[in-house]
C-alpha cells in the first residue's frame, strides 16, 4: 500500500537580534543628522558609551552638532589646536649654518657684537662660541646700577611668530654648554645666558606691530662665579620668575630668582633638558630641569610663574667664555583673542 511521505519540518526563523530604537534610527544615514539634532551639547558627549555604532561616528556626531549650532569653525579651530598640542612644533639649532638664524641686538654692549659672538666648526659638533672681555664691558662688580643694566642683558635673539592669534607655549628645551675657561679670576661674571621669554621689544616683534604684550621671563640658564648666600663656588644656574611683594607700594611684582642646579668646572659639558607643565589656578608652572655631566643627572623640580614665548636670547652678561650647543625647542600654539 503506497504511503503518503511526511512533509518536511517548516525551517525555523532566524532569530532577529534585538536592536534598541534610538540604535534603529542610527543605522538610518539619512535620520542620524536628525538624532543629534534632539540631543543637547551636555548630552553628545555620552554617546560613545551607548554602543560601538556611537564610537566609530563620535567624530562626526561632533562636528555635526557643531554645524546645527553654528559653531564649526570655532570647532574646528579648537581641534586643530589640541592637535597641535598633541603634536608640538620643533625649532632646532645645530649652528651648522652659523648665525643665519639669528639677529644681533643693535642695542646690545661690549662683548655682544658679532665678534664676541661666532661658529666654531673645529670640532666634529659645531657650537656658538661667546667671549666678553674687559674692554667689552665691565669689571666683576656688574654693570652700573641704572637702566644701562638692560643692555648688557642683550646680545643674540630670535623672534617666534604664531601662525594666527595665539600664544606660543614651550613645552621642551634641550641643550648644552660648556666653559673652557671656568669662572674663576677677579674679573669673571655671569656667562652663557640662554633665556626665553616674552620680552618682545625687538624690531619686528609683535609688540612692536601693535599685537602680543611682554610676559617676561619663562627661564634661563647661565653660569654664575658665585650665587651670594647660596654658593661661593662657579654653579650653573636656571632663572624664573615668581611674584613677591614690594612692601613700598603694597603690591605684589614679579621678581626673578635663580635655582642653584650644579657645581660647574671648567672644560666639562653639561646637558641640560627642561620640560614645563600647564599653568596652575594660581598662574604657576613647574619647570623640570635635568642636568646631566660627567656620569651624573641631577634633577630639579623648579614652581615659577607661567609665561608665553616670544624670543630666545643667548649672550654674555659679564666677563668670560662659554660654549653653547645645539639648542632643541618644543612648544605649542594656543589661540587667544586680540
Amino acid at each position: 500500500m503506497a504511503t503518503t511521505p511526511a512533509a518536511a519540518p517548516a525551517p525555523k526563523r532566524a532569530r532577529v537580534p534585538y536592536r534598541p530604537p534610538l540604535l534603529s534610527l542610527w543605522a538610518r544615514n539619512d535620520l542620524a543628522d536628525n538624532v543629534v539634532a534632539c540631543l543637547s551639547p551636555s548630552t553628545i558627549p555620552r554617546l560613545p558609551v551607548i554602543a560601538k555604532a556611537f564610537r566609530a561616528a563620535h567624530p562626526l556626531v561632533l562636528f555635526t552638532a557643531a554645524r546645527r549650532l553654528g559653531v564649526a569653525g570655532l570647532a574646528t579651530r579648537n581641534f586643530m589646536s589640541a592637535l597641535r598640542t598633541a603634536s608640538p612644533e620643533r625649532f632646532r639649532e645645530t649652528w651648522a649654518g652659523g648665525l643665519g638664524r639669528w639677529q644681533m641686538d643693535p642695542q646690545a654692549l661690549g662683548g655682544a657684537t658679532p665678534l664676541g659672538a661666532f661658529v666654531d666648526i673645529s670640532d666634529p659638533s659645531p657650537h656658538l662660541r661667546l667671549d666678553r672681555g674687559p674692554a667689552d664691558g665691565y669689571d666683576s662688580d656688574g654693570p652700573p646700577a641704572d637702566d644701562m643694566n638692560d643692555l648688557y642683558h642683550r646680545g643674540l635673539y630670535r623672534l617666534f611668530h604664531p601662525k594666527a592669534p595665539a600664544h606660543i607655549i614651550l613645552r621642551r628645551l634641550h641643550t648644552r654648554v660648556c666653559f673652557p675657561n671656568g669662572l674663576s679670576g677677579p674679573l669673571a661674571g655671569a656667562v652663557g645666558h640662554i633665556w626665553f621669554s616674552g620680552d618682545v621689544w625687538y624690531p619686528g616683534s609683535p609688540a612692536e606691530l601693535g599685537g602680543l604684550q611682554p610676559s617676561y621671563l619663562i627661564g634661563g640658564l647661565c653660569a654664575t662665579p658665585r650665587m651670594p648666600g647660596i654658593s661661593n663656588t662657579p654653579t650653573l644656574v636656571w632663572t624664573a620668575e615668581r611674584m613677591e611683594r614690594q612692601e613700598d607700594m603694597g603690591v605684589n611684582v614679579p621678581r626673578n630668582f635663580g635655582t642653584a642646579l650644579c657645581p660647574v668646572t671648567a672644560g666639562v659639558w653639561y646637558d641640560v633638558e627642561a620640560t614645563f607643565s600647564n599653568a596652575d589656578n594660581e598662574g604657576y608652572m613647574t619647570a623640570t630641569v635635568v642636568v646631566s655631566f660627567s656620569a651624573q643627572r641631577i634633577t630639579h623640580h623648579i614652581r615659577c610663574l607661567w609665561r608665553h614665548l616670544a624670543v630666545v636670547k643667548v649672550y654674555n652678561h659679564g666677563i668670560g667664555t662659554a660654549l653653547v650647543g645645539d639648542i632643541d625647542m618644543e612648544y605649542t600654539e594656543e589661540k587667544y583673542t586680540p
